[in-house]
């Protein structure tokens, strides 16, 4: 046994041996504190090393480890025939324990493994480990069974930045509740995914504005069953002030993600008489079961966990996938040489240019747009885009690790195609009745004091095509181009036809050479005459949508431009999305995000609108 001596002064050399100070030592060798926290004043001999046979697994080969607090240490093992291991040994007995067994740790002997140790909450042991060759991922050893489904490892439930399908919320209705206690104003929402220990996702999805006005509101189409919102005010001492109004907002939260244990809500809300955003509310996680999820929002303060700032909404986490080296420095993690999924995004707009784009005017089932405006069900299901408005479309695509695309232009239709529609402006059944051009036809001209004579410039240029015996009118957007030229960007693929590539009528869209071309809607005088209906609301039907290959692209949703600064048409009424299709006869339900050009993102404050996936 080796001896145990006190010093409390440390190690002194400066003296000459006869004077060494009590409590004090010259010299020591293999000395260590006798604890490892330090807190008694004596130090032992350093433990020596002792012969161990482990009972690794036959045939695999030790590729990394990482020490604990203990005398156990975790290995990670590589099998050539694919079911690779982490496991650990203990220094006491000798013994191996297997951890976890699974093919989808995807090891390779020619990649190593850094690995470090850490203990969390007093008393979780995680393992961060990396290869620089799988993504960077992170394990609670303690608490192994939160990885497993029917007894197997879930690979993406370990990964540092979770791969996962963002989550879609849709609107259902406005409910009265005596339990409600929901100020008038404006209501946006947004979701995200959070697992047992808090770790979440990005925010996702902000929804398009709920109204709460002041009055009874019952959810049907019929005007004269459907009491008109007023307006209020929710500051006390003002002479509009109306009280919290017993209504709640109900929608449900869908996804096929199934690794995380929570979804979790925030609400965004517009409630001062000035119409600035009030406060973001995040409320109380909630059970996500994998599959869909009801939700009911109340206004009742006790849900709410804390308020946040807009732009943590609407910020992106940064999306880290492989990492060269890690470690632990006052209990922060940092990480270097980090990197993520590379996508030629090049080659993403080419297939954006041969989308089709057709206006859609519903028939049935609904009353004129104006009618409504004032109540909720016009935000669920009455929205409508302009007639006669010129918009800005675009399409993001959105990636299965979550991440999005940025926004990809969708050219308008070219000039003079072949029209086999009519527009009582212009001619009937595609024949032009002044015998010009469709679009740029110049003998006709619609009012007085016009300052051009080019069709396309006096009018909108739409064209409905037949619709007997359908439910709806659709047919081509009118034409419409600016005085810019599509730029130069130059491809990493080198492909001939270069970055914009060719629209949905094979027209190579050229650099310098073609005007970049947006979308014109139709106009009211474009109507349904066999039943005197003139007023619609007006939608968007996609078609020709396709995805690049190999991009891990599980869905997309479309953009309008905001046109807060450039706008055609002045006070046309409210900016609201709706249904629209995608194909023939197949009905989707999409919703149009305002892009600034300001905001490097999908959202703005300003006008906030959901995106539901295909």
């Amino acid at each position: 046994m080796s001896d145990s001596n006190t010093f409390t002064k440390g190690i002194n050399t400066d003296l000459h041996p006869k004077f060494q100070e009590d409590g004090t030592y010259r010299f020591a060798l293999n000395a260590v504190l006798e604890t490892k926290d330090g807190e008694l004043p004596s130090i032992s001999n350093e433990a020596g090393n002792s012969a161990c046979s482990i009972n690794f697994p036959v045939n695999k080969k030790v590729i990394g480890h990482a020490l604990t607090e203990t005398d156990e240490v975790i290995v990670f093992l590589y099998d050539p025939a694919g079911q690779h291991e982490i496991g650990k040994y203990s220094g006491s007995n000798c013994q191996y324990t297997s951890i976890v067994i699974a093919s989808c740790l995807n090891f390779s002997d020619k990649y190593p493994i850094n690995a470090l140790y850490k203990v969390r909450n007093g008393c979780d042991g995680y393992i961060y480990f990396t290869d620089n060759y799988n993504d960077y991922r992170v394990m609670n050893i303690t608490d192994v069974f939160q990885y497993l489904g029917d007894g197997a490892l879930i690979c993406p439930k370990i990964e540092f930045s979770r791969d996962y399908t963002i989550p879609n919320i849709t609107l259902d209705t406005i409910e009265s509740n005596s339990a409600g206690a929901l100020e008038v104003g404006v209501y946006y929402f947004a979701v995200r995914f959070l697992d047992k220990y808090n770790n979440s996702t990005n925010w996702a999805n902000v929804t398009r504005p709920v109204v709460i006005g002041n009055g009874t509101y019952s959810y049907l189409d019929d005007d004269s069953t459907v009491n008109m919102y007023d307006g209020g005010s929710n500051d006390i001492n003002s002479d509009y002030y109306v009280k919290p109004q017993q209504k709640q907002i109900k929608f449900t939260v869908s996804s096929a993600d199934n690794i995380f244990d929570y979804y979790q809500i925030a609400v965004i809300k517009r409630t001062t008489d000035e119409g600035n955003i009030s406060t973001v509310d995040v409320l109380q996680p909630q059970p996500w079961n994998g599959s869909t999820e009801s939700f009911v929002y109340t206004g009742n303060p006790n849900d709410v966990v804390y308020q946040s700032a807009l732009d943590d909404i609407l910020n992106d986490k940064i999306k880290i996938k492989k990492v060269l080296a890690h470690t632990f420095e006052t209990n922060r993690l940092f990480l270097a040489n980090t990197s993520g999924d590379y996508r030629d995004y090049s080659k993403y707009q080419r297939y954006a240019s041969k989308i089709k784009t057709e206006f859609y005017k519903p028939l049935s089932g609904y009353d004129e747009v104006d009618n409504k405006t004032r109540q909720g069900v016009y935000y669920f299901d009455e929205g409508s885009l302009m007639e006669d408005e010129v918009y800005s479309l675009g399409i993001v695509y959105v990636f299965r690790d979550g991440t999005e695309s940025p926004v990809f232009h969708i050219p308008g239709r070219p000039a003079n195609i072949t029209i086999t529609g009519s527009n009582p402006l212009i001619g009937t059944n595609g024949v032009t009745t002044d015998g010009a051009s469709w679009d740029t036809g110049t003998t006709t001209v619609y009012g007085d004091n016009i300052s051009t004579n080019l069709r396309w410039k006096q009018i909108s240029t739409a064209a409905a095509q037949p619709h007997a015996g359908f439910s709806y009118i659709r047919g081509y957007m009118g034409y419409h181009e600016t005085q810019t030229t599509y730029p130069y960007v130059e491809t990493c693929d080198n492909n001939a036809d270069g970055y914009w590539g060719r629209d949905y009528w094979n027209n190579l869209i050229e650099p310098y050479n073609t005007a970049i071309r947006h979308h014109r809607m139709p106009g009211a005088e474009i109507r349904d005459s066999l039943n005197n209906v003139t007023n619609f609301k007006v939608g968007l039907l996609f078609s020709n949508v396709s995805y690049p290959a190999n991009e891990n692209i599980v869905g997309h949703y479309f953009v309008y431009g905001d046109r807060t600064f450039e706008r055609t048409v002045l006070a046309k009424g409210a900016f609201v999305p709706l249904e629209v299709q995608e194909g023939e006869g197949v009905t989707r339900r999409y919703e149009f995000t305002v892009y600034p050009n300001n905001y490097n993102g999908n959202y703005n404050g300003g006008s906030l609108a959901p995106a539901d996936f295909n």
